[in-house]
């Protein structure tokens, strides 16, 4: 069983082009911190054998806290765009200042004016995902996943991460610079990870690069 985490300003539909993995809802545990949502993906995992984690992007994080809190939990993971986050004091109290304002534009702010300005970052550029549009319901619980899940947030994962025995499948876009430094400095730790650059995309591999994904998958079920 392959449980996956969406991402930020995501859905479970996100993963509809992979018909054999369990997509959660993470908008029904955004008001818990990470580690505490971490453990409840744990918790409803707990029965399967073998289980594997997916976390793309904010899912990518939380599936990395899930990891570094329980190193022989998962069985295998794979990690698409994430962040193994931030190493100094200030680049969290600046992350978390940034995520507050999203959190506050989403409580009081016009819907599809925040989807244009959240989709127009640089680091967003390319596909935008048909199912954002079906999330105006769940902005609250949205607003509450910026402000307790932020990257700030996070602790820097790294250590723990160091010598992990999980087979980690690390997935980065070809074009996204700075996501491929993070994977490749996190991925050169672990004796069993394995850095996948998806060709041709950016950040959004999860729209980009599906058959890319779907492939891995095959080859590790």
């Amino acid at each position: 069983m392959i449980y996956a985490l969406h991402g930020n300003v995501g859905s479970t539909a996100d993963f509809d082009f992979l018909p054999d993995v369990t997509p959660i809802d993470l908008w029904q545990h955004s008001h818990l911190s990470l580690k505490d949502a971490a453990a409840e993906i744990r918790s409803q995992a707990k029965n399967q054998r073998p289980r594997g984690i997916l976390g793309y992007s904010m899912g990518g994080r939380i599936a990395l806290q899930s990891l570094a809190d329980a190193p022989n939990f998962w069985d295998f993971a794979i990690i698409i765009s994430a962040h193994p986050g931030l190493t100094s004091e200030k680049e969290r109290r600046k992350r978390i200042q940034s995520d507050e304002k999203w959190a506050q534009e989403l409580k009081t702010g016009d819907w599809d004016q925040f989807l244009e300005k959240w989709n127009s970052q640089p680091t967003l550029s390319g596909p935008v995902s048909k199912n954002q549009s079906a999330l105006k319901s769940k902005r609250k619980a949205i607003s509450a996943g910026f402000q307790n899940w932020s990257l700030g947030q996070q602790e820097n994962l790294r250590p723990r991460l160091v010598n992990h025995p999980c087979p980690i499948f690390w997935i980065v876009g070809e074009r996204d610079e700075k996501y491929i430094e993070l994977g490749t400095e996190t991925v050169t730790q672990m004796p069993n990870g394995l850095l996948v650059k998806a060709p041709d995309c950016g950040h959004r591999v999860l729209l980009e690069a599906q058959d890319a994904i779907r492939s891995l998958l095959e080859s590790i079920a």
